[in-house]
């Protein structure tokens, strides 16, 4: 069935997740600091380094001295679609993409406090199929560029126990296409729906970490869920017919909230092993209302579920300042089949990771890689009914690099 420019589908906006780095973190990115990521994302109850700010927010009080680290996370995510309709395959490669991230942490002197502020990218896409797919009026391209500002506070009420927040400042511009007629349409030639908006907001997060004993620790972090309202322009593309037209629009979009609780153990000096559990509130993402100047409000159902990620890793360190890491990440699927996509190709993901750094107090430097996999997932109906425009077979890979540099003062 062709799509009219007003039935712009929540497919559509699905496409946000075809750029992170598994299936069940939605369009979330959580890789934010190479060291973490090489064990496997395991650090909230560790949290010893400045990427705590944004890891857990209370482990910046054991950052002793004023230090500043940057870093990047470049991703390649490749996604293979098989449509049961027509047999045809087509493939998602969107190419090495770089999130950066840096982060400033200052003891505050004479006083339990430590300021943190950290600037990255906990969401973000980048997204482009072929424009002669069969489900091209689901999804032709996306960008969703999300910068996240985060100063936070922590003060160490004790040796054993500290806590910690802040504010997030957010600015999230979002551009969405999809083709308006079904590939082989006489008017399906250069044919498009677009919608790029912007939105400013805010959120916060929060936590505290416990050491009750030498070799233990705790973590808990909570970061709260977001409303954007993206405002921007719709337009509406037939070259074939003459249509060129444009209306002021703007995307209710919420950002999930999520908590992670973490363990640390240390069985000997050089050793450090950490498991982690990650929730996210992806049903937020339930029904998101896309309203037009011209073409009137529409309800966009997504019914999108709630996500655990499971999440270990193991760091040995050695006298020569040396330390390697491994770790480990497995992500539930959080889209039902009948919201499902080729722009999401969202299953049950098994990421491993694996890295090396060095750090003698006061320099320090981090790399790791990060290698995602998903089995073969089969979806029928798509659409909500038997037969959906999406139906076919999927499956995705994930290849990812980290590095990043420290200095302290």
């Amino acid at each position: 069935m062709t799509k009219t420019p007003i039935q712009f589908s929540a497919a559509a906006l699905l496409l946000l997740t075809s750029a992170t780095t598994g299936s069940g973190l939605g369009f979330r990115l959580v890789d934010m600091d190479a060291h973490a990521s090489a064990r496997g994302n395991a650090f909230a109850a560790t949290a010893d380094t400045p990427a705590a700010v944004y890891y857990n927010p209370a482990g910046i009080t054991q950052v002793s001295a004023v230090s500043m680290q940057a870093g990047v996370y470049a991703i390649d995510f490749d996604a293979d679609y098989r449509s049961s309709q027509t047999g045809e395959s087509f493939t998602n490669e969107a190419g090495f993409k770089a999130v950066p991230n840096a982060y400033i942490t200052v003891p505050i002197e004479t006083t339990p406090l430590t300021f943190g502020i950290g600037a990255y990218a906990p969401f973000g896409l980048v997204n482009d199929w072929p424009d002669d797919t069969d489900f091209r009026t689901v999804a032709t391209r996306s960008r969703l560029e999300y910068r996240q500002i985060t100063p936070v506070l922590a003060w160490e009420i004790n040796p054993t126990l500290s806590i910690g927040g802040g504010l997030t400042i957010n600015d999230a511009q979002l551009d969405l296409r999809q083709g308006i007629f079904e590939s082989g349409h006489p008017l399906a030639n250069g044919d498009e729906f677009r919608f790029d908006g912007r939105d400013q907001f805010f959120g916060y997060t929060l936590g505290v970490r416990w050491a009750p004993a030498e070799r233990h620790a705790f973590g808990l972090a909570y970061r709260s869920s977001t409303r954007s309202s993206l405002q921007g322009i719709a337009t509406t593309r037939v070259p074939a017919a003459g249509i060129d037209a444009e209306e002021r629009a703007a995307l209710n979009l919420p950002f999930p909230k999520s908590a992670v609780i973490g363990y640390s153990f240390r069985p000997r000096e050089h050793w450090n092993l950490e498991a982690n559990l990650e929730w996210t509130d992806w049903s937020v993402l339930d029904t998101v209302t896309m309203r037009r100047d011209q073409s009137g409000d529409e309800e966009l159902v997504f019914q999108w579920e709630e996500s655990i990620v499971y999440k270990a890793g193991v760091t040995r360190y050695f006298e020569n300042d040396f330390h390697i890491s491994v770790g480990y990440m497995f992500s539930e699927n959080t889209v039902p089949d009948d919201h499902y996509t080729p722009a999401v190709p969202e299953d049950d993901r098994h990421l491993g990771m694996a890295g090396v750094g060095w750090s003698n107090g006061d320099v320090s430097w981090n790399l790791g890689y990060q290698f995602g996999y998903s089995s073969t997932r089969r979806v029928r109906g798509s659409d909500g009914g038997d037969e959906g425009p999406a139906d076919g077979d999927y499956q995705a890979i994930v290849n990812a690099f980290t590095g990043s540099v420290g200095i302290s003062f």
